[in-house]
């Protein structure tokens, strides 16, 4: 697992934004990235790369802190 999530506690992640030609790259943790073209859309793809790499867990209502770099 990439996070562990105690029960009954809000899980909160920070993921930092980098620019690229394409959109933005999205850093989740050390060696963890995944790409979207809107920065609008980065919540829900972070969600979704991280239900793809541990489909235990909802991770619908984690708080996810963007940390854009312009």
């Amino acid at each position: 697992t990439l996070f562990k999530q105690q029960q009954g506690v809000t899980m909160k992640i920070s993921v930092k934004g980098t620019p690229w030609e394409n959109g933005w790259e999205l850093e989740i943790a050390p060696d963890q990235y995944t790409q979207v073209e809107k920065l609008a859309d980065a919540k829900k793809q972070v969600i979704d790369y991280l239900d793809t790499v541990d489909p235990t867990q909802n991770h619908s209502d984690w708080g996810i802190h963007l940390s854009p770099k312009e």
